[in-house]
């Protein structure tokens, strides 16, 4: 429904998933459809919402020491972050996303932490640069 950009009726349908897993208490399931509510948000542009659905994954994920989960929910938590521009408090799930990685052996999560995190301070750091060399032409002009 995604791909169709049915943003609304997925969320309607995620809803209900996450209603019955809670009601039926399967909290494994409840996670996996707060995550996937919390996606489908971040696809309609709704990223408050996103985030308190990703939140909601990250306290069950905890609950239920699935470490797989709470990576998941960092990473996707940061791109709903850096999507609003909000780079530095991203870099801090994703700095949680690779201590999850670490501490539970999971080489694959840890390689996807790494490379969000290079990508962003790449991104950064060619900012800067990209400040610097206008500077440089400012006083150049300038002078």
């Amino acid at each position: 429904m995604l791909e169709n950009k049915e943003h609304q009726q997925a969320i309607k349908t995620l809803i209900k998933a996450f209603e019955m897993a809670k009601e039926g208490g399967d909290k494994k399931m409840e996670g996996e459809a707060a995550y996937c509510l919390g996606l489908a948000y971040h696809s309609a542009g709704e990223e408050q919402t996103a985030i308190l659905n990703l939140n909601t994954y990250i306290e069950i994920s905890t609950a239920l020491c699935d470490m797989v989960g709470l990576g998941r929910a960092y990473q996707a938590i940061a791109k709903v972050l850096v999507s609003q521009g909000k780079v530095t408090e991203a870099i801090k799930y994703l700095e949680e996303f690779v201590k999850v990685a670490k501490s539970a052996h999971l080489s694959r999560s840890l390689v996807d932490a790494c490379v969000f995190l290079g990508d962003i301070y790449n991104e950064k750091v060619s900012i800067v640069i990209m400040m610097m060399q206008n500077s440089w032409f400012y006083f150049r002009v300038k002078t």
